[in-house]
């Protein structure tokens, strides 16, 4: 299960690009587009294989000013969904609470 401890990284063969302050993702091997809300993107930008949900969190709490907690459970959410749906691996503590 993927948690605040998660590190989450991009997948290699997943190619992104900003455009007009969204980021859209092409999964070669699905033949799959994923185009990216301001915010998804913001998270996107962040998924760098060394900072944990939690560092992200905490970067996006700095910038947006909404409920932490409501951030915490939409990172994760939308991280799960991405990996759900192979652009993204996990590293690090992902059973760990």
């Amino acid at each position: 299960m993927i948690n605040l401890n998660s590190i989450p990284a991009p997948i290699p063969t997943v190619a992104s690009r900003i455009l007009d302050g969204e980021a859209v993702l092409v999964h070669p091997g699905q033949g799959k587009v994923k185009v990216l809300n301001e915010l998804g993107t913001e998270i996107w930008q962040r998924l760098d294989g060394k900072r944990t949900i939690l560092e992200i969190v905490e970067a996006l709490f700095a910038h947006y000013h909404v409920n932490r907690t409501v951030l915490e459970h939409d990172v994760i959410r939308f991280v799960q969904g991405l990996h759900e749906r192979d652009l993204v691996s996990i590293e690090g503590p992902a059973d760990s609470p």
